[in-house]
């Protein structure tokens, strides 16, 4: 009997320890860094084999602290293993932001289908994650007239063509023909009308769009018409785009990074450089400062600069004092600036051991720029330089003029003596 209740113990423990094993795994899919926020199909009911987007937004949480990397998005059905698209090494997305990611595919078989999209993000401390999101896309048979929606690479607060189709597939010609475009943008001209479209004849309307935003933007068509024999018919076609702001597709983001960085002086060193924007978008409020170490302090005020904005391309020079003790080696400074409404923070180290190298290795070589933001000399040029020592440091004025009027007055007292 005693050797029963020691076995039941033993698995009542076993239990409970299990059950601690599957509590911890729940907290870590709790502190899940990224997320699937929505996906959203081009085309409502898409036909046999036509080809559709599924557009997927994938978040990194305000909350995480590391960038995550979209490594792998692909769409698959629920009951196998068959990809229907798939897309690898799509981008960085930042704490707090979100990535779209459209994947073009088709399905061949009528009814509904139960698929899943599948995204695998990287994390930059080297964790993986790996999300899923649930997809119904319903599969109808091809009707005889159909109205489809296209637009090339939609660009926010810009107008973007957009071209609506009516085509009749049907064997008799259609008649009083009213098209509709509405949706998530301003469309100019929203309601076209034809009197006719013959029999297997594409008819192509053209608009112009303007979406006031970046992001998933919905467009629905609607084409009313009559029958050959005087039934009224609707048909309509729903697309979703992507669209992007201009400067995500021609330009670099904003940043600063620290370049021609030069140190002098022991216990009170001056440190001078300039802050230069090596982005493709300008940067606001550009704040440096001294960090706190065991070694070094801010001096005051004169510990932290305040630079402004900073144009794309552009730079402007820095001067920033701090107090070290013998034992430092390097002065760590906060780079804080604002891309596009959002606030960065970036650590540069400067090199103590060398007068001119600085930040050069923690901040990279120095671009080559045309000017500071106002235009003018080169990086460097222009800002006060560290004085040279020596005994007569603070007289080399003098010096010169001194020597020339002893030696006039000497070859004048040689000539005296000689009369």
């Amino acid at each position: 009997m005693r050797r029963t209740r020691v076995v039941s113990l033993a698995l009542l423990l076993a239990v409970v320890v299990n059950a601690g094993v599957a509590s911890v795994g729940l907290t870590s899919a709790e502190q899940a860094k990224a997320s699937i926020s929505g996906a959203y199909v081009s085309t409502e009911n898409p036909s046999p084999g036509q080809q559709f987007t599924v557009t997927t937004n994938v978040t990194n949480v305000a909350t995480s602290s590391d960038s995550i990397t979209l490594t792998d998005m692909y769409v698959r059905s629920v009951s196998g293993t068959e990809e229907h698209a798939r897309v690898e090494d799509v981008g960085s997305i930042s704490p707090g932001n979100t990535l779209s990611v459209p994947l073009s595919l088709s399905l061949s078989d009528v009814g509904t289908h139960n698929l899943r999209v599948h995204a695998v993000v990287r994390s930059d401390s080297g964790d993986t994650q790996h999300l899923k999101y649930p997809l119904l896309v319903t599969v109808t048979k091809r009707s005889s007239v159909m109205v489809s929606v296209q637009a090339s690479e939609p660009t926010a607060n810009t107008d973007t063509p957009v071209n609506v189709t009516v085509a009749n597939g049907d064997s008799n010609a259609i008649s009083t023909v009213r098209l509709q475009l509405s949706g998530n943008g301003s469309v100019v001209d929203p309601e076209r009308v034809t009197g006719s479209i013959d029999p297997g004849v594409d008819r192509t309307f053209r608009y112009n769009v303007t979406f006031e935003e970046a992001g998933p933007k919905t467009l629905n068509a609607t084409a009313t018409y009559i029958t050959n024999d005087g039934s009224p018919k609707t048909v309509s076609d729903e697309t979703v785009f992507s669209v992007v702001n201009e400067s995500d597709e021609d330009q670099l983001e904003g940043r600063i990074q620290l370049v021609g960085v030069e140190t002098s002086g022991d216990g009170i060193v001056t440190i001078q450089g300039d802050a230069a924007n090596v982005g493709g978008t300008n940067v606001k409020s550009v704040l440096l400062r001294v960090e706190d170490t065991a070694s070094v302090s801010p001096m005051g005020a004169s510990g932290e600069y305040f630079v402004g904005a900073v144009n794309d391309s552009k730079f402007d020079t820095f001067e920033l004092i701090t107090r070290t003790k013998s034992d430092a080696t390097e002065v760590p400074i906060r780079v804080r600036y604002l891309v596009d409404g959002e606030r960065r923070t970036d650590t540069v180290t400067v090199n103590l051991s060398s007068t001119s190298a600085g930040a050069q290795a923690a901040a990279g070589p120095a671009p080559n720029m045309g000017g500071p933001n106002q235009g003018g000399p080169a990086p460097s040029e222009g800002r006060p330089q560290p004085r040279s020592g020596g005994a007569l440091g603070g007289l080399g004025g003098l010096v010169l003029p001194l020597v020339a009027v002893v030696a006039l007055g000497g070859g004048a007292y040689v000539l005296w003596k000689r009369r």
